[in-house]
C-alpha cells in the first residue's frame, strides 16, 4: 500500500513483472533438473515435450525479462541480495527442518 503511495504503477507493474518472470525461470529450469536427478519421484502429473518445453518456457520468460529497463534489473538485484542476506543471516539458522524440535 506504501509503495502504491510513492512509486509510479508503471515501475511496480516492471517489478512485479521482473519477479514473477524470475520464479517462472527457476520453476522451468528445476522441472527437468529433478526429472534426471531424481526419477524415482512421485509424479502425480505429465509434463509434456520434457525437457524441449521448460526449456523453451526458460528461454522465453528470460527474453521478456531482457526486455525491462536497467533500473528494474537493478532493484531487482538489490531485492535478491536483500532477500539472502535475510534468509542466510535468520532464516537458514532458524529453519524447522534444519533444527527439528523435540516431540511433545
Amino acid at each position: 500500500m506504501l509503495l502504491a503511495g510513492f512509486i509510479p504503477i508503471s515501475e511496480l507493474a516492471d517489478m512485479v513483472s521482473i519477479g514473477a518472470l524470475s520464479g517462472f525461470v527457476i520453476v522451468s529450469i528445476a522441472v527437468p533438473v529433478l526429472r534426471s536427478r531424481k526419477p524415482d519421484l512421485h509424479r502425480p502429473f505429465k509434463m509434456p515435450l520434457s525437457p524441449v518445453l521448460p526449456i523453451i518456457s526458460a528461454l522465453a520468460c528470460l527474453y521478456l525479462m531482457s526486455n525491462l529497463d536497467v533500473i528494474t534489473w537493478i532493484r531487482f538485484g538489490a531485492w535478491l541480495v536483500l532477500g539472502l542476506a535475510i534468509y542466510f543471516l535468520y532464516g537458514h539458522r532458524h529453519a524447522r527442518l534444519a533444527n527439528p524440535s523435540p516431540s511433545k
